[in-house]
């Protein structure tokens, strides 16, 4: 059940030390059931995750849920084929299509490419977009209203790295995403672009780092600060807020904003209040945390304000009796941030919350690696009941 967090500031003694330009694509809402198709990125990896842990602490109110329908390999034709058997009996009413990096043929794009390999290159463009078409169409019929078409996040042709490189790629990727935008505004889609301010990210960082990469030594797979800037990406594309929570201390004045507060008593020494807010920072785990550098990321989506105006002096702050940090009266008159302060208690909130989900997720990736041994067997027609034939 909610509750308001007492908050004292004390005032210490002076010894003390201290890519698309688009309408913002729709949100998620309360009923949305929301497939994420896609492939290897989808299927096991965490930028889903992260987005899904900003819907849980930001909206708390809202009933959301991820259905992961990602499987390593996949490709529009392969989502098409499972669709009647993986993906709608989940029932979902909303779906994330992020496909394309298995669709364009990678190997296609190895330098010095004779006319026949080039020509295949279209081809498998030419069936891309065919097979979406045919995937969204069967998603909407099937009662999947909501659709929201991402553009493939980059193949990094452009970093000076050991794996092999098949340049071009990402130029086919980018023309994957252009076919994406035309089907969103066929079917009433919205679409996100991950493939433009990622590969320009990418470009502007190796200015300065040949070998610098968001995406990963394999050139396709990013690992969990590559997630964490699509999980971004995508927040932003959706005009996700900024604010967690806001509070002003003006002598006996307050303001709030998405939270409540009551029970504000000053003293000489500093001032309390008690605080309900309406949500909870976002968590952001180690791994991801480099993210931070690379994109605005704490000032656009992870803001929970804290501002006193008070005498001069040194002050500590404590949250439920804890202290989590000291501050000048100059520092709190400007207004800081506590959204990444992990000794609060509504850090460690979100923080439960991140691990929960956590749990959910690994479990649902077991399913997945089944999912995508199935389709193996549905696709060489094998009898799942026939075990010598499964083992075989």
């Amino acid at each position: 059940m909610p509750r308001a967090l007492p908050v004292v500031l004390i005032m210490l003694s002076l010894a003390s030390t201290l890519t698309y330009a688009a309408a913002p694509a729709p949100q998620f809402q309360s009923g949305d059931v929301v497939a994420l198709i896609g492939y290897s990125i989808t299927h096991g990896r965490k930028w889903h995750r992260y987005v899904y842990s900003y819907y849980l602490t930001r909206f708390p109110d809202r009933q959301v849920r991820f259905v992961n329908e990602g499987i390593a390999g996949d490709s529009a034709g392969g989502a098409l084929r499972r669709l009647d058997w993986d993906i709608l009996p989940h029932q979902p009413n909303a779906a994330v299509i992020f496909l394309g990096m298995n669709d364009v043929g990678r190997g296609y794009y190895k330098v010095n490419a004779d006319v026949r390999t080039i020509a295949a290159r279209q081809t498998a463009l030419d069936n891309y977009r065919k097979n979406m078409d045919e995937l969204a169409g069967k998603l909407q019929a099937g009662g999947v209203k909501k659709l929201w078409f991402f553009t493939p996040s980059p193949y990094d042709d452009t970093a000076q790295l050991e794996a092999e490189n098949f340049p071009g790629v990402n130029g086919a990727l980018a023309q994957c995403g252009r076919f994406g935008a035309e089907l969103a505004a066929k079917y009433g889609g919205a679409v996100i672009d991950l493939n433009g301010p990622m590969t320009a990210l990418n470009l502007e960082h190796q200015k300065a780092d040949p070998k610098f990469t968001i995406i990963g030594p394999d050139r396709v797979h990013p690992g969990d600060v590559g997630m964490m800037v699509i999980a971004y990406t995508v927040l932003r594309a959706q005009g996700a807020p900024a604010l967690v929570s806001k509070v002003s201390v003006d002598g006996p004045k307050v303001t709030a904003d998405n939270a409540t507060v009551t029970n504000l008593k000053q003293t000489p020494e500093g001032v309390s209040f008690d605080c309900l807010a309406k949500a909870l920072p976002w968590p952001l785990e180690a791994s991801a945390q480099a993210a931070l550098r690379l994109v605005p990321l704490e000032a656009d989506l992870d803001q929970e304000k804290l501002t006193a105006t008070l005498p001069a002096g040194q002050y500590r702050l404590l949250i439920e009796g804890q202290e989590v940090g000291c501050y000048d009266a100059a520092a709190l008159g400007a207004g800081g941030n506590l959204a990444l302060n992990d000794k609060t208690p509504q850090y460690q909130q979100a923080w439960k919350v991140w691990q929960t989900n956590e749990q959910r997720s690994a479990l649902e990736v077991r399913l997945r690696t089944y999912a995508q041994v199935r389709t193996i067997l549905v696709a060489g027609k094998v009898n799942e009941d026939d075990e010598a034939a499964v083992d075989a």
